[in-house]
């Protein structure tokens, strides 16, 4: 299943048109990006269903907009596979996110909004990191320590912390 987000507006400087082109040029699998159109182009007319069930009739020509995969976020996806009993699974899945913000880390992108809760899911199974409006170039740091999602761990689901830990 594929997500179409629609951007409020054009990205408004040069560094928010880098975080997109980072994103879709160098983290595409990261990102789950599948498309991405920033610049005015003639008509692309489409017919979009919002919650509601009501259709309206869009030029998608005339905003920016991004074509990504649909994911699961993070913590309702480790909560049910620890629900399903498959501890396992929930291993390998904090196992490859993690492997993914070392990914970005050795690529040299740093992210200054890194919200595990918010801004990472699971799509076909693997994670990717779903808002990727802040990336930026830098040496060093990549705007992730890993926190949040090893507090969520200890408070929610112990078992997987030392398996984690074990496999850094």
């Amino acid at each position: 299943m594929r997500v179409l987000k629609l951007m409020r507006k054009a990205p408004r400087n040069e560094q928010e048109r880098e975080s997109y082109r980072l994103a879709f040029e160098e983290l595409r699998e990261e990102t789950g990006l599948i498309a991405l159109h920033m610049e005015k182009t003639a008509p692309i007319e489409a017919i979009l269903v919002d919650k509601l069930h009501i259709a309206h009739r869009v030029n998608l020509g005339e905003l920016g907009f991004l074509v990504q995969k649909r994911a699961t976020l993070v913590f309702p996806m480790l909560t049910a596979l620890m629900e399903q009993g498959n501890i396992a699974g929930a291993k390998q899945a904090v196992k490859h996110l993690r492997q993914l913000l070392e990914n970005r880390k050795a690529k040299g992108i740093s992210d200054c909004d890194s919200n595990v809760s918010k801004n990472f899911g699971f799509a076909d199974g693997q994670p990717i990191q779903i808002d990727v409006g802040r990336f930026s170039k830098a040496a060093g740091e990549a705007g992730f320590k890993g926190e949040e999602l090893t507090q969520w761990i200890r408070t929610h689901y112990p078992v997987l912390e030392n398996r984690a830990e074990e496999e850094e």
